[in-house]
């Protein structure tokens, strides 16, 4: 699993219309589903892994609090096989999702 927070401090991230998609056409994966939450949104994606032959899972959570928009990019599966190596598959999913985030956005990675 490879987890990663990015934040957008001083302002929020007011409209989450049209961020499914986006993140859809940016990590070239398809959209499973997304659900407004109270102040936020809940996206899932999945995407195939040629190098392993196996599907990732991506879940954002990006939610407005306090002072700012925190965005949770959770990545996992991606394993195959009897040890259930996933190459790399989440952690590369996840970052392409915070990429895509921090160029759209202007979020920056949490410490």
């Amino acid at each position: 699993m490879a987890e990663i927070i990015y934040l957008r401090n001083g302002d929020y991230i007011d409209d989450f219309n049209g961020i499914s998609e986006y993140l859809e056409s940016e990590c070239g994966a398809e959209l499973v589903g997304s659900e407004s939450i109270t102040g936020g949104i809940v996206v899932c994606l999945e995407k195939y892994y040629l190098r392993n032959h196996s599907y990732a899972s991506l879940t954002v959570i990006i939610q407005n609090e306090s002072s700012e928009s925190r965005a949770t990019i959770i990545g996992s599966g991606g394993g195959e096989g009897l040890f259930n190596m996933s190459w790399g598959a989440n952690s590369d999913f996840a970052v392409s999702a915070a990429k895509a985030l921090n160029k759209q956005y202007r979020l920056t990675q949490a410490n």
